[in-house]
């Protein structure tokens, strides 16, 4: 049945004889945590008589086949690559069974007061439910906690129970054991938008400061301008994050005056299209601009030259369901014309602050928006070896190192370089692994199949110091897998030129490239590429340009090291264009 249309209401009646049949089955313990996360006390007991909301997240039905197509479609030499899914087979992979459905729906019937609902799917089922109730129904005890920094107060628990039975059918319970922080707002960069920097020009390519023409000369990208292409290049803007149009069409008038502003084409760049999800908004008070989107925006339409880009805007959290699965599942049943094809994604926080259930959930979605050939394009971070966000100081305080939710195995995370000191003489710009630039390997997720050769023969050959042995997880999931400029980077913000830095920036310049390359495939005739990994793994040693100095501090270290080949630093370096769009139209 397919995603979204599994009726409550039915399922209800049919229940309506079970429900006064079910007993109170043994109940297990599905996740706890050993304390109270850092960050967060215990104020007490809330009022038992106080509703919160709660998600019972349902396993998928078919994860195995979404697995198995997943490689078929997006491994070279396979007989499917490239033969993608519609939105209703997508769906129909995370659906769980009809059995599971019922013996659910009974178990939270008969949780008397409660309220239920459906929220994004069939497999989250949403109750509004005392927490007298809540407590009896999962076997725990709800307290109060207050975020240390905000104030913030959330209801949560350490522990909890469902029915044995019901095991093989629930994932997990949200949020319960979940403490998770806001997105980190603005990673590295730090504008002054009452600083105008008249030494930005569109011809600066230097260590302090670079420009499309820059990031175009670095690797080999063509300023031509596209005018047929119909792929989308989609870029996810939350946390009230919107992107400002009058700075896009200053940006694009600063720093890239080889387009025509009198094309229609380049007059539609700067009037960019609007996706909206859970009622997202993209207000254009420039008192209200964000940083992270508009830098977004600019770096993709500043880069792609023409490639249709929408952005994609998502609302308020107002049913405590993760932004990350509102995006992907508002996303995911969009029909072929208006779903992008690349998505550049620049939000990301710490594995640390999700929960294994919750980050595998995440990375499943990523995984369901593959089989529809999207390619999903991730900022590694900026914290180094520290996690997602360099100005948090608790990085610095940390002993095992923090991978962030870009190493879900199926996205391809980006790191960042910064360049050179430039010497005199005309010297072609060196890049360099970007000090900023997220990196290690999952706590989570295993080193996947396609990456396997290069992390081993990282782990084999790298100068690791041996006091990091306890600090990270060997055989997991390595990254980021390629990296791009981020260092320094001029943008446009609240109508001042500036620069800032960050894989904020070097996930959309990556994700540009492969938006070209989507559509030089397109007018061959050929599908997009989809699921890049696979691809850029088997080629790695002729399509990207080996990034060997460089390190990423955190945690009280010096990081890892960028060495010849895969490093947790730079991933398998920055791209070649050319020797990658004609790779790829070989395909």
């Amino acid at each position: 049945m397919a995603l979204g249309l599994i009726s409550l209401a039915s399922i209800l009646v049919t229940l309506a004889y079970a429900t006064s049949h079910v007993s109170r089955a043994n109940q297990v313990v599905i996740e706890s945590l050993p304390s109270v996360p850092s960050g967060y006390k215990d104020i007490g007991l809330p009022n038992p008589n106080d509703v919160i909301t709660l998600h019972v997240v349902m396993k998928e039905s078919n994860l195995n086949s979404l697995m198995a197509t997943l490689e078929e479609v997006s491994t070279p030499g396979s007989e499917f690559y490239g033969q993608y899914v519609g939105s209703i087979q997508a769906s129909r992979f995370l659906t769980p069974t009809q059995q599971a459905i019922n013996g659910v729906i009974a178990w939270l019937t008969n949780a008397k007061e409660a309220v239920i609902a459906q929220k994004l799917s069939s497999t989250w089922l949403q109750i509004n439910i005392p927490v007298s109730k809540a407590n009896d129904l999962l076997e725990t005890n709800f307290h109060v906690y207050e975020d240390t920094n905000t104030g913030e107060r959330i209801v949560r628990t350490l522990s909890y129970s469902i029915p044995e039975n019901l095991a093989k059918y629930i994932d997990f319970v949200y949020p319960t054991i979940h403490f998770e922080p806001s997105f980190p707002e603005d990673p590295v960069l730090d504008p002054d938008p009452t600083k105008e920097r008249n030494d930005l020009t569109a011809d600066r390519c230097d260590s302090e400061a670079v420009t499309p023409h820059c990031v175009q000369q670095l690797y080999g990208i063509s300023n031509m301008l596209i005018t047929q292409g119909s792929r989308l290049l989609g870029v996810i803007g939350q946390n009230g994050q919107y992107a400002n149009k009058e700075d896009l069409q200053s940006f694009l008038t600063r720093f890239r005056p080889d387009l025509d502003p009198n094309l229609p084409e380049v007059r539609d760049l700067a009037d960019f299209k609007v996706q909206t999800i859970d009622g997202g908004k993209n207000l254009q008070d420039r008192d209200q601009t964000g940083i992270e989107a508009g830098l977004n925006m600019q770096y993709t339409v500043g880069v792609a030259s023409g490639v249709p880009t929408s952005f994609v805007t998502v609302g308020p959290d107002t049913a405590d369901i993760p932004t990350e699965l509102r995006w992907i599942y508002g996303l995911l049943m969009r029909e072929d014309s208006v779903l992008p094809k690349v998505i550049s994604f620049s939000y990301g926080r710490d594995e640390r602050y999700l929960t294994e259930r919750l980050a595998r959930k995440i990375c499943t979605g990523f995984a369901a928006l593959a089989v529809r050939g999207v390619s999903v394009i991730a900022a590694s971070g900026d914290g180094g070896v520290g996690g997602s966000s360099g100005s948090n100081d608790a990085n610095q305080k940390c002993f095992a190192f923090v991978p962030t939710t870009a190493a879900c195995p199926f996205i391809t995370s980006v790191g960042g370089t910064a360049l050179d000191k430039t010497p005199s003489g005309g010297t072609p710009a060196v890049e360099h692994g970007a000090g900023f630039s997220s990196g290690g390997f999952s706590k989570y997720f295993t080193a996947p199949a396609y990456q396997q050769k290069a992390v081993q023969d990282y782990l084999s050959s790298a100068p690791i110091p041996k006091e990091y042995d306890d600090r990270y997880n060997r055989q997991g999931r390595g990254f980021p897998d390629v990296s791009a400029a981020g260092d320094n980077i001029a943008f446009m913000f609240k109508g001042s030129a500036d620069i800032g830095s960050g894989t904020s920036a070097s996930a959309p310049i990556f994700a540009s490239m492969i938006a070209l390359i989507n559509n030089a495939r397109e007018d061959a005739g050929k599908p997009p590429l989809g699921f890049l990994n696979p691809f850029l793994y088997q080629n790695s040693r002729s399509l990207f340009n080996d990034i060997m100095t460089g390190n990423n501090p955190g945690c009280g270290t010096d990081g890892f090291s960028a060495v010849a080949g895969w490093d947790p630093v730079t991933g398998l370096g920055t791209p070649k264009f050319q020797a990658l769009k004609e790779a790829a139209l070989q395909l």
